[in-house]
């Protein structure tokens, strides 16, 4: 789903005088009263309040004509969307909030959940809650058709998942109808704790970069590298989604064979949400997410929007484009060899991503342009391998070999190839990533 589809549908009843009767009887149904101050501006005392009202006045609430908001949103359609977004608030509408239990997590991919009160199973796709989110964990949350395919889509989880014995799972059966306002009434309302004490305990930025660096340096990164250069990434970045932008960059400078692999995913997401949270950004205004969030809750009683958007991991396809490369290779067919390298460096610029030895890539793609007699190419992509890393003595020997043949190179040839090559195209964003790729390798 595409961020702001329901803070779009949210901004315009919350905001619009027709509705403001309606939303306030809302209110009283949810809380059972108007919370003071409501009448002029939305507030709640805490983030979980806010997301859960926000999320049940969405799918849940029925204005006096008995549609739901998503539903007189969709008939309505007072933004003029077109057919194509205006489909997404019809499939929403085809959701169901209850408890889940998790069948089967696919990592970076998605979730099969169970219904724990219908038995009904549902196919999800989803990313950042496969590295927390463990089978056999129960947990409420809403699922909804887009389009084609179902989402987790509501507020998160205010209870954390957790693995239930067969008694309790039974109790939670009983309840057919569960939705955010029973979630609500029946496990949050009567919390009595400081709400935003959390503001106080959260770690510093420093803390946030020590422990960015630590979790770097466990898993092969640390001289790669560092958590001064993500922070440069994440506030220079005013893409949208910079967060999982940034997330899999970092995470596709793994090696996928580590044994820890899984392990370092889960370790890396953690410490980086963590620093992601703290981090100025130029888009917020030279503020961090931490600070837009504190600022409009404990000065406003409003929530900002600042989720990511999130999208399956592009890195996972992109160890299946190396098997095949070196399946071409095996079969000294030089031509398929170096279109799949090139694919690769195509699909790596797209997904604004990278791989732990780049070099060897370079080193790769200008010995198989050599292999072809393209000496130009040849010698142009080793010089860059080489530049990458100088303690990769590969490339060197390989232009030693160019050297002492006597080619003369056509440099009118190489100034094409800097403009048309995808490899070279590459290589001008490699560099303005900063990344430290000169390391001792052993061959």
């Amino acid at each position: 789903m595409k961020p702001n589809t329901i803070k779009r549908l949210r901004h315009y009843y919350y905001n619009s005088p027709d509705f403001k009767t309606e939303v306030l009887r809302a209110l009283k149904m949810f809380f059972g009263n108007v919370p003071r101050g409501t009448k002029k501006e939305l507030t709640f005392k805490d983030e979980i309040e806010a997301s859960l009202f926000n999320e049940w006045f969405v799918y849940d609430f029925k204005f006096k004509n008995g549609a739901t908001p998503l539903e007189d949103f969709y008939q309505r359609n007072p933004e003029n969307l077109d057919d194509k977004d205006l489909e997404v608030y019809k499939t929403l509408q085809e959701n169901r909030y209850s408890f889940f239990k998790v069948e089967k997590n696919v990592l970076g991919e998605g979730l099969v959940l169970k219904d724990i009160t219908t038995g009904k199973v549902y196919q999800v796709r989803e990313y950042a809650a496969t590295f927390h989110l463990k089978e056999g964990q129960v947990f409420p949350t809403r699922v909804a058709k887009v389009i084609d395919h179902y989402e987790m889509v509501g507020s998160p989880p205010p209870i954390p998942p957790v693995t239930l014995s067969p008694q309790f799972e039974a109790e939670l059966r009983r309840t057919k109808n569960w939705s955010p306002k029973k979630i609500w009434r029946i496990f949050l309302k009567d919390i009595k704790e400081d709400t935003f004490s959390e503001f106080e305990e959260y770690p510093t930025l420093t803390e946030a970069e020590e422990k960015m660096n630590q979790v770097l340096a466990k898993h092969g990164l640390g001289d790669v590298l560092t958590a001064e250069l993500i922070k440069e990434w994440i506030f220079s970045n005013e893409e949208e989604g910079v967060g999982f932008n940034v997330l899999n960059l970092i995470i596709s400078l793994l090696r996928y064979d580590k044994k820890d692999y899984i392990d370092a995913l889960q370790e890396i997401t953690d410490s980086f949400l963590l620093l992601y949270t703290l981090c100025p950004q130029k888009a917020l205004g030279g503020k961090s997410p931490y600070e837009m969030h504190r600022d409009l809750i404990l000065e406003k009683g409003v929530l900002p929007d600042l989720k990511f958007s999130i999208s399956k991991p592009p890195h996972f396809l992109l160890f299946k484009k190396f098997e095949r490369v070196h399946q071409y290779a095996k079969q000294n067919d030089y031509e398929k060899t170096l279109e799949t390298i090139d694919d690769i460096f195509e699909y790596m610029l797209t997904h604004k991503i990278c791989c732990p030895e780049i070099y060897r890539l370079y080193l790769n793609k200008g010995a198989y342009h050599l292999f072809l007699n393209e000496v130009e190419e040849g010698v142009l992509f080793l010089e860059i391998a080489q530049e990458i890393n100088p303690y990769y003595d590969l490339p060197q020997k390989n232009l030693e070999i160019v050297k002492n043949s006597n080619v003369q190179l056509d440099e009118e040839v190489i100034e094409n190839v800097k403009k048309e090559d995808i490899g070279y195209k590459y290589y001008q964003f490699l560099k303005s990533l900063k990344i430290n790729f000169a390391q001792k390798v052993e061959d």
